[in-house]
């Protein structure tokens, strides 16, 4: 996040340089709590929900599961992508915040005083890019992991009913990986820029500013 913030930076060794003369090691843990409250959360509705959606569409539409696979994991990823950009968008936002905060603390009471008249603006900021993001990469992952398990089972002849194991599921799940971060970097920059700390000192006070901003909501 703070690379995608700050493009100006050459590679991640920059990126490590940057944040331990700014902050020190306990800059690489900023936002840990949020982040932390973040994957918990999305941990508690994700797998119900990648098990479940498929099979509930399949039933709601009548059709057969097993031959509309592809159909029905694409109309499982868009339903968790709005799902999840609603629940997770502010969570997101507060999280790059305080990563990409030039300040030492105070930065949840800095974030609670910029927004407490815009609340909802704020914690949103972001949305829509982040939404898109959703879409793409939700998308990506549960259609190309279909695919390459679907070419790997065929490349070895594994039968539908077995698992695939070992080493071959690994290369599925590092092919879905590849192809997923490359589908929605764009994405994400797009969003740590609008969601990125946006408050500097003028005469003594910390203020809003709108430097390197888009006008994108």
């Amino acid at each position: 996040m703070n690379w995608q913030a700050n493009p100006h930076l050459k590679n991640e060794l920059a990126v490590y340089r940057m944040v331990k003369s700014e902050r020190g090691m306990k800059g690489f843990y900023k936002g840990y709590a949020t982040n932390c409250t973040k994957q918990l959360f999305k941990s508690s509705y994700r797998y119900p929900l990648i098990s479940g959606l498929p099979h509930f569409y399949s039933s709601l539409l009548g059709s057969n599961y097993e031959n509309h696979r592809y159909s029905m994991k694409l109309l499982t990823s868009l339903s968790i992508a709005f799902i999840e950009a609603v629940l997770i968008t502010p969570f997101e936002r507060v999280q790059v915040f305080l990563m990409t905060s030039k300040f030492e603390n105070k930065n949840y009471t800095d974030f609670y005083q910029m927004s407490k008249s815009k609340l909802r603006t704020e914690l949103f900021r972001g949305y829509t890019p982040y939404v898109l993001k959703q879409c793409v990469s939700w998308t990506a992952l549960l259609q190309a992991d279909q695919f390459y398990k679907n070419q790997m089972r065929t490349f070895y002849r594994i039968p539908k009913d077995q698992m695939i194991l070992g080493w071959k599921l690994a290369a599925c799940s590092a092919l879905t990986s590849m192809t997923t971060v490359l589908c929605i970097m764009p994405f994400d920059n797009v969003k740590t820029f609008l969601q990125k700390h946006n408050l500097e000192v003028k005469d003594g006070a910390k203020v809003e500013t709108n430097k390197y901003q888009l006008n994108i909501r």
